[in-house]
């Protein structure tokens, strides 16, 4: 073994001693790698590329007038089951927010309600509501984030080839007329995928990624986390320099 590995293997043991040693329960920054943190306009030729739908992905998005969805695309085949996951900032002007996820493929019967983004032609769809979902509050243990999460919606796949997972606010069937373009308005996250999504260079942007995790959720966050009291601050710094100077 170069002593380059030798290195890099002993600081990737160690962070991962420090979090499992926190707390034997508690979630990894690596569980589900973040596609978009508070990104802009996606749609069907803009989504974000999933290259392996089964590992864990996740995107957080401002769904509003000028970027009311967010697209994620990935291949698939006949038979696939995907796991797919919502959540909501646990904040008060949040408490009733229900976001919903719209599964676009091939050979799937189109879709009839209202939808504030264009379907690819040929494509048709299933949409599944958060509405629909058991609800509890979650912290995460190791971001310190605390959403409204929704439980897990599970999918099998009617046809191979390429597929659109879209996350967005419904359009009411009765909406505000005073107040038309805030009933789209609203902060959600969206998960692909069950399996750890873990790389090493991924310890390079662990830290900055929490902070503007932190930062979407606002005052939804706790200050008794893992990424605050340092330590995994300091382990990824000292990664970073032993990979930078072997």
């Amino acid at each position: 073994m170069t002593r380059r590995l030798y290195l890099i293997t002993v600081c990737a043991t160690t962070v991962a001693t420090a979090i499992l040693g926190t707390n034997a329960d508690a979630a990894t920054p690596w569980d589900y790698r973040p596609v978009a943190i508070d990104g802009g306009f996606t749609d069907a030729r803009t989504a974000h590329q999933i290259e392996e739908p089964d590992k864990g992905h996740i995107g957080y998005h401002h769904a509003r007038e000028e970027a009311p969805a967010l697209w994620f695309r990935f291949d698939g085949d006949y038979g696939d089951r995907i796991t797919v996951r919502l959540g909501v900032p646990a904040l008060d002007r949040y408490r009733q927010l229900r976001p919903a996820v719209a599964v676009l493929g091939q050979d799937l019967p189109p879709i009839t309600e209202m939808v504030p983004f264009e379907i690819p032609e040929g494509y048709g769809g299933m949409v599944y509501h958060a509405a629909d979902l058991n609800v509890a509050q979650h912290e995460e243990n190791y971001t310190g984030t605390i959403s409204w999460r929704f439980e897990n919606i599970e999918h099998v796949l009617r046809a191979s080839g390429r597929i659109y997972l879209v996350g967005f606010i419904p359009i009411p069937q009765e909406p505000d007329a005073n107040n038309a373009n805030t009933t789209l308005d609203g902060k959600f996250w969206m998960g692909l995928g069950h399996r750890t999504n873990f790389q090493l260079s991924d310890l390079l942007h662990t830290y900055r990624r929490t902070a503007r995790i932190r930062t979407f959720f606002e005052d939804a966050v706790t200050q008794s986390n893992l990424y605050r009291n340092g330590i995994m601050g300091l382990l990824i710094a000292l990664i970073s320099i032993m990979i930078a100077v072997v």
